[in-house]
């Protein structure tokens, strides 16, 4: 491969250092194993969901808040965060226990205070009398607790040298319980421990008891739980048993052992960090919108200026902030978010939509609605919007608008049933108004979740303000932040954290008051060719003069030129455009304006046919009654003969429940299956548009099979390859994995085999693309570059044993398929040549970086040093390797960077040719004029997942119709 040519800058990133500021204090992180039990039940086994539930019930109920307290001093920490089966806490170093007393100290009659020495033992004792040097005391048996209760003997006359705090020391196999209703008080100098599990299973670990209603309080003693805490907790729904023991103790005071922790752990430690931080926001007096993101206050306001007029939304500025570790060491990343609220109410919204039915009707001259008219009309504007609740700022989605119900409805709470209109003025202040619907939405395990539409908010925008071009306008200005006004609005925020009071300062950590600078490499511009001329050079192996290249530009498309596969022609004889009535002109001055440009395309590429489409106005007014139409609608020729369908979206609200019913309905449900091009009526109205018929033609040859332009294959001289693209998602926790997989199978990188099976097997996937590209090109991939979307880090070793290694995984599909059809000498020169590489590439990640000049990175930008994820599982997989990338060129708006993480290579692409494959990979996704944000086959193999979890009663795997349309893009 050519040398690749680049160039080096600096730039500043998002990440700012985590450092400590004294040396000498430590700041430690214990892992605990946390599970529940129901006391009163002979299984004590409870579900996840019962967990979780109940999780939530005890700690975020305010009575339970000195019950928090307790269980946080028991474990010697100072905070406890719970996830899953685990939890973790946070506790700054270790206070040194008084070596011995003053006589000033000592308090007479104080039960479990003191102890003394007697016979190299030390016994707990309380202290009666102090006579000059002499002091008279009562000792109690080792390990009692409430020592006055206890059997005692003496007095016995000891010196003051004799006598120390009390030191609670629970050993191996000993419970130390403190009886119900009362409290053990650790004063300045007494210290808990309660030993770990020992080695062997006859060694169970020291255990604290705390039945419901006993307490263990610090004021200035210190514990030390290296065993078990047990507490027992009371809520309505009956009595629980809550077990934490400890399985793990990190010191962070210099934060290079964090690394050397498995995943899982690691990812708990960093989240103490997190936690700390959030507790410093709070100090900040910035708040929490949705649970996402740290806001202050003020809400911008839109549209501005006249005050009369209600803000249709209000923009929230505020903070993304996620700690993490890098390559130079544990780090804090802070980004931009803005939230939307509109500045409505859901009651205010639902009155609206009222009054607009009536008033339609009463325009149509019909009848007033009907109550079950009503609720199906407002059922379809509001079922699936997402609202924010003004009294705890939390997203909830609609499920239901529930006009029977109102706040007067009751529901179980605490000791018994309360109403809503009791429940909000009492808990939260909130006096309701009584006549209005509630809102259904279950959220999380929390099934009957009602809210009254009064104290929702909205968010997102309605379909009428997007068409105000000042509202947009304003709201895309608020929006978006040119990369000197993102790096401003962090440092608003790391002012707060900075300053000589900062709430950092009692965990003994600080942040470094300047972003990490970093060097940047930057890939010189890839060039494409439209002419089809090109080809011929790269057959003689040569590369095509510079007047046929073409440098990508989001501006620059190809015209009249079109690449089509050796062999093949794309027809479109027969092809229909279903439209509404309304549309009928437009629809047919717009046939009229495209027949010169067919005539353009025919000119040009002798592999076309293109005839006149047939035009089919709909007469219906929802969805269904177009799908309805569309299923009964019969072609002047036999219906299995339809090449292409193009549909005119109606202007009409919710016009995603059109696109989606119609999509699902042609694409995998019409007799037969059909490609079909969506396209908006307002697209339509405007006269001469050839720029936008062209971009359509375009888009519907590539869902034939077509494609527009190609990269050069002379790098990759004498390999076989293909590039795949791999996606997956899981719509709930019931249901399957859905996994998509996009795979080249041209020298171009611009024809692909595409898709998808229900089920976590994706070595069949690959095989079915193995099978059409021997098929083709009557060879097997001895190069194969997987790109597969992202997880998170923890799931990395999991992702690898399961897809890559697993049994059916991609790796043994590859060769068990070469074996089947490869004969034993060319198998073993296959096996020699045989090159893989799996790279895992993750978009939603809050990292920014900016040039020095205050500018976005260009295209072809790439990152590998200092700020990318520590080399935590270097010691395990050595081949592992991480770069961040920009590969789109940003206009508007701060650059959104892609990690890409190479997982498994045995390839001979070095890491710097595997950064310029990635980078040329982004400029061959036929539907975008320019480089786009990742490699092609993954970006295919997303959005073909993003149709099927869209469309309704998708089949599991391809039919044996939609088997024809695998070779082609027929879901861009």
């Amino acid at each position: 491969m050519a040398t690749i040519k680049r160039r080096f800058r600096r730039c500043v990133s998002n990440i700012y250092p985590i450092q400590f500021t004294d040396s000498e204090r430590q700041l430690r992180i214990h892992i605990f194993h946390c599970s529940f039990y129901d006391a009163e039940a002979e299984s004590h086994a409870m579900l996840p969901r019962e967990e979780s539930e109940l999780k939530r019930t005890i700690f975020e109920m305010p009575r339970n808040l000195k019950r928090q307290q307790a269980m946080q001093d028991a474990l010697g920490v100072r905070t406890l965060e719970f996830g899953g089966d685990c939890a973790a806490g946070l506790a700054v170093e270790r206070v040194e226990i008084s070596p011995a007393l003053e006589r000033e100290d000592l308090v007479l009659d104080r039960p479990d205070s003191y102890e003394v020495q007697l016979h190299q033992d030390w016994l707990p004792c309380v202290v009666r009398e102090m006579q000059g040097d002499d002091i008279s005391v009562d000792l109690y048996a080792p390990g009692s607790f409430f020592s006055e209760n206890l059997g005692h003997f003496g007095p016995r006359v000891v010196s003051l040298e004799k006598i120390r705090h009390r030191q609670w020391e629970v050993c191996r196999g000993e419970v130390l319980r403190i009886p119900e209703g009362e409290t053990l008080t650790l004063s300045a100098g007494q210290h808990l421990w309660v030993q770990s599990r020992g080695p062997g299973q006859d060694e169970p670990a020291g255990r604290l008891e705390m039945p419901e209603g006993s307490t263990l309080r610090c004021e200035g003693g210190t514990v030390d739980n290296e065993g078990l805490l047990m507490c027992g907790f009371s809520v309505p729904s009956g009595k629980y048993c809550l077990e934490i023991e400890s399985t793990k103790t990190v010191l962070v005071d210099c934060v290079n052992g964090i690394p050397e922790l498995p995943a899982e752990e690691r990812s708990v430690a960093l989240q103490c960090f997190t936690w700390i931080f959030e507790r410093a926001f709070r100090q900040m007096q910035l708040r929490t919108l949705g649970g996402r993101g740290w806001y202050f206050t003020d809400g911008l306001a839109l549209p501005q200026g006249d005050r009369s007029v209600s803000p249709r939304v209000f923009l929230y500025k505020g903070f993304v902030a996620s700690t993490g570790h890098v390559a130079w060491g544990p780090c804090l990343k802070v980004d931009i978010s803005v939230r939307l609220i509109q500045g409505q109410t859901a009651l205010a919204r639902l009155n609206f939509f009222r009054d607009l039915l009536f008033e339609h009707r009463k325009n149509q001259q019909l009848p007033a609605p009907t109550k079950d008219e009503m609720d199906e009309f407002l059922q379809k504007q509001m079922v699936g919007r997402t609202c924010m609740s003004r009294h705890n700022q939390i997203h909830y989605r609609i499920h239901k608008v529930c006009i029977d119900m109102d706040p007067s409805a009751t529901f179980p709470f605490e000791d018994g049933e309360i109403t809503y209109l009791e429940y909000f003025r009492r808990r939260h202040g909130i006096v309701l108004e009584k006549r209005q619907p509630m809102l259904y939405c279950p959220f999380r395990a929390k099934q009957e979740v009602y809210l009254p539409a009064e104290i929702a908010f909205l968010t997102g925008l309605d379909d009428e303000w997007k068409s105000d071009k000042d509202f947009s306008q304003s709201l895309w200005q608020g929006l978006r932040h040119t990369p000197r006004e993102h790096w401003s609005l962090q440092a608003r925020l790391l002012r707060g954290l900075t300053q000589d009071q900062s709430p950092l300062r009692e965990w003994g950590v600080k942040i470094a008051p300047e972003p990490l600078k970093v060097n940047f490499g930057q890939l010189p511009q890839e060039p494409v060719y439209f002419d089809q001329e090109a080809e011929d050079y790269f057959r003689k192996l040569q590369a095509p003069p510079q007047s046929l290249e073409v440098f990508t530009s989001q501006g620059l498309r190809p015209w009249p030129q079109v690449w089509t596969r050796p062999k093949e022609c794309i027809s479109l004889d027969r092809w229909v455009i279903f439209a509404p009535a309304a549309q009928e002109d437009h629809v047919q001055r717009f046939i009229a304006e495209i027949e010169p440009l067919v005539g353009e395309l025919l000119d040009n590429c002798k592999d076309l046919r293109v005839a006149r489409p047939e035009a089919v106005s709909i007469s219906a007014t929802s969805a269904a009654g177009w799908v309805k139409k569309l299923s009964s609608y019969q072609p002047p020729w036999p219906k299995q003969l339809t090449d292409f369908v193009v549909v005119v979206l109606p202007n009409v609200k919710r016009r995603d429940q059109y696109y989606y019913q119609l999509k699902s309905l042609l694409t995998f449900h019409w007799e037969p299956c059909c490609p079909t091009q969506m396209m908006m009526a307002s697209t339509l109205h405007p006269l001469s548009r050839p720029q936008v018929w062209r971009s359509l033609l375009q888009q519907i040859l590539v869902k034939k099979g077509a494609f527009l332009w190609a990269i050069s294959p002379l790098p990759y001289l004498g390999r076989s390859m293909m590039v795949v693209g791999l996606d997956t998602v899981k719509a709930g926790k019931e249901a399957p994995v859905l996994q998509a997989l996009s795979a080249s199978v041209n020298v171009y990188f611009t024809s692909y085999f595409s898709t998808w099976r229900s089920g976590p097997d994706c070595g069949a996937l690959l095989r079915q693309a193995l099978q059409h590209f021997y098929t083709r090109l009557r060879r097997v991939p001895d190069t194969l570059v997987i790109y597969r979307g992202g997880v998170s880090e923890s799931q990395e070793a999991q992702l690898l044993e399961s897809e890559l290694h697993g049994e059916h995984g991609l790796l043994a599909a590859l060769h068990t398929y070469a074996q089947e059809v490869l004969p034993d000498q060319d198998l073993e020169e296959w096996e020699a040549k045989l090159s893989v590489a799996f790279i895992m590439a993750r978009r939603s990640l809050n990292s920014r970086f900016m040039t020095e000049d205050g500018e976005n990175l260009p295209s072809g930008s790439y990152i590998d040093e200092d700020v990318i994820p520590g080399k935590a599982t270097g010691a395990q997989n050595p081949e592992r390797y991480d770069f961040y990338m920009v590969s789109q060129s940003y206009v508007i708006g701060t650059a959104r960077p892609t990690l890409y993480t190479v997982l498994y290579n045995t390839s001979s692409f070095s890491k710097l040719e595997i950064v310029e494959l990635t980078y040329r990979l982004c400029a061959v996704y036929m539907t975008f004029a320019g480089m786009v944000s990742m490699p092609a086959p993954l970006k295919y193999a997303t959005k073909l997942l993003s149709l099927l979890t869209k469309c309704s009663q998708v089949p599991a795997e391809p039919t044996k119709e939609l088997e024809l349309w695998r070779p082609n893009l027929f879901f861009v």
